[in-house]
């Protein structure tokens, strides 16, 4: 019983502690989810800005190859 009363402080103080520390790391861990989730999104918004560039240069390349078409067609008219 003495080892008991002696030592409980302690103990108390032992798990608090380790309560305190898996707290500190499940924080850390969330706060890196979050961080790679957040990094996810800017990356899927980017690529979707990309690829609506990329539909753009498509639709102006196809219109300057109909362009080009045309021209060597008039040109070879004459």
């Amino acid at each position: 019983m003495f080892f008991f009363i002696k030592y409980t402080p302690f103990l108390l103080k032992t798990v608090f502690y380790t309560t305190k520390v898996v707290r500190y790391k499940v924080l850390v861990v969330l706060y890196k989810v979050i961080v790679v989730l957040y990094n996810a999104i800017v990356v899927i918004k980017v690529s979707r800005v990309v690829i609506e560039v990329g539909k753009v240069v498509i639709a102006v390349s196809k219109v300057v190859i109909t362009v080009s078409k045309v021209v060597i067609d008039k040109v070879s008219k004459y």
